[in-house]
């Protein structure tokens, strides 16, 4: 790898994730969130790893310690430098550079140039689910420290990194490698892998400068502000509907960790299990819609490894975004019931 550049990223499956598959067919109008592609017959799938257990977590004391140091410096440092994202399948596709600042125990400004526009700036309060709720990345996914001395291994932003990799404790679930500074602990690089193992997303670090917060702009003149996350349950009020609808029964190892009044509109409520997670967005269905033939019925968006599904339930206008296989994200959408 180039000294200071971004890692070499893989141009086959993850060894981890190595393995056949078999989906069924995706109903016309279930599925949901951020999810994986078309799917069909494969050979017979290979042994699966058992459920996870709170004593398989309990018994690994080393990615426990290891997932703490990596949560503490990415809420407490502040640093600037810019960073490489690549987007796609095998992160062939799309690459965007972007400028970022980090403010020690606050949120994370991004800027970058739309396709020689003007230059966007969004404000995020966390990178990553993971970083808020690293217990549950524990419950459901081991984290492994590479064995290689930090001087072995891949240098990123002219830095010496530990080489990180979180694997699921269940089947059909992503995975994620880590580049960490060797000294600090923060994260240079990052690599995620659908539950096939294909990279679907990654980014590093070109150059990077620890230190006191720069000053910024307020956050009035950012594009995009990404909304705080309320706990416990909206209320139909939230949404200005005059009812909401649940998740009766979510994959399992997933949790609901929050919601938030979605800037267009309506509420939107999240669920995760630490790295794969999906969203339901619900709202007031557009002017005009009707329920006559269309209620139940998702239409389907499928782009760079990620599933939208959107149309009405219930005579709600919902949306629903993650990553999981698409039967599983199927019994997502018909577990939603009218709230009681």
């Amino acid at each position: 790898m180039p000294r200071g550049g971004a890692p070499e990223l893989p141009r086959t499956r993850h060894p981890a994730e190595r393995r056949p598959r078999t989906r069924a067919p995706l109903a016309v109008c279930l599925a949901a969130a951020l999810g994986l592609a078309s799917c069909g017959p494969s050979a017979a799938p290979a042994p699966e790893p058992p459920p996870a257990s709170a004593a398989q977590a309990a018994s690994d004391p080393v990615g426990p310690a290891t997932l703490e140091r990596i949560v503490r410096a990415e809420r407490e440092l502040a640093y600037r430098g810019y960073k490489t994202a690549y987007h796609g399948a095998d992160a062939s596709g799309r690459r965007t550079r972007m400028r970022i600042v980090r403010r020690a125990g606050g949120p994370s400004i991004i800027e970058w140039d739309a396709d020689g526009a003007t230059q966007r700036r969004w404000i995020y309060r966390s990178r990553q689910r993971w970083i808020d709720e690293p217990a549950l990345l524990l419950e459901n996914y081991s984290v492994e420290l590479a064995a290689e001395a930090p001087e072995a291994a891949s240098r990123v932003a002219w830095r010496p990194a530990r080489r990180i990799e979180i694997r699921p404790r269940r089947p059909g679930r992503p995975s994620m490698t880590l580049l960490v500074d060797a000294e600090t602990w923060l994260v240079l690089g990052e690599t995620l892998h659908d539950a096939d193992g294909v990279t679907r997303f990654a980014w590093s670090f070109d150059t990077l400068e620890y230190g006191p917060d720069e000053p910024t702009a307020d956050a009035e003149d950012a594009e995009h502000v990404e909304p705080a996350l309320r706990a416990g349950r909206p209320t139909p009020a939230d949404a200005a509907l005059p009812r909401l609808l649940t998740l009766e029964a979510p994959p399992e190892g997933f949790r609901h960790v929050g919601w938030c009044v979605d800037p267009a509109g309506g509420v939107r409520e999240y669920w995760s299990d630490g790295l794969a997670a999906f969203a339901v967005r619900q709202r007031t269905p557009p002017e005009g819609a009707t329920a006559t033939d269309t209620d139940g019925r998702l239409a389907r968006r499928e782009c760079g490894g990620r599933v939208s599904l959107s149309g009405l339930v219930g005579g709600i206008d919902v949306e629903l975004q993650g990553n999981l296989a698409p039967d599983e994200l199927a019994a997502v959408a018909q577990a939603l019931r009218v709230a009681p």
